[in-house]
């Protein structure tokens, strides 16, 4: 009798254990289904960065996720003004689903929504490539170019001569293995000459590596393109 209890109480366990197991994956599912739902329903009443909001934080899951969330959040991308990556995730739509797709004629129509915001961008000049307002660059306050000082001479102006080493002569052997003196003519016999990276003038006018030149750097604002609105 007790062996019976023994197996009884196993089996029991086991069983436990396999119930454990299925059920986790299922809650999870469900989790993530009303989820996306939520996020639907905040896009109908066009709360759309709340529902950016949840989007990601089922993406952040690294579960296999319905080829629909992929167009929802395509469609949330975009009215936030995200173009690039909602250019990205329509795209991800379309290969995963092609006409199959529940979504297809709408995912269509975002497309030409797409290029048609990707076309104002290319216009204006306010912005980026991709939709960011432009500002005065921080690093050169729209200059362009960075004044330094001249790392070869150290802003001094004038350097040792390389040729003449700064000897202000120039040795050289004949043909009998004697030497044969000459003043060198690179620095007239001074040893020294004009720095010839800043050309004697200590500093170097350099183009702004921070903006590339433009006076201009990327903000974290979307772009109007000159609308009020």
């Amino acid at each position: 009798m007790r062996l019976f209890f023994k197996l009884l109480l196993f089996t029991f366990c086991v069983f436990l254990v396999s119930f454990s197991g299925v059920s986790q994956p299922s809650r999870t599912n469900y989790e993530l289904t009303e989820k996306m739902k939520q996020a639907i329903a905040l896009m109908e009443i066009e709360d759309y960065t709340s529902a950016n909001t949840i989007f990601r934080n089922i993406l952040a899951t690294e579960k296999v996720l319905p080829n629909n969330l992929s167009y929802h959040f395509a469609l949330t991308l975009y009215h936030i003004k995200q173009y690039k990556n909602s250019s990205n995730f329509n795209k991800k739509y379309l290969n995963l689903t092609g006409k199959a797709g529940d979504y297809y004629t709408q995912s269509l129509q975002l497309e030409e929504l797409l290029d048609q915001a990707f076309t104002e961008i290319r216009q204006c000049e306010l912005c980026d490539i991709n939709g960011y307002q432009l500002i005065t660059c921080t690093f050169c306050q729209g200059e362009k170019n960075i004044i330094e000082a001249c790392s070869k001479c150290r802003a001094v102006g004038i350097i040792s001569c390389q040729k003449c080493k700064g000897e202000g002569v120039v040795i050289t052997t004949d043909t009998f293995g004697e030497n044969k003196y000459q003043t060198c003519d690179r620095c007239s016999g001074k040893g020294l000459h004009t720095c010839d990276l800043c050309e004697g003038k200590k500093q170097l006018n350099l183009v702004c590596n921070a903006c590339l030149g433009t006076g201009k750097e990327s903000s974290k604002s979307i772009c109007t393109h000159g609308h009020n609105h």
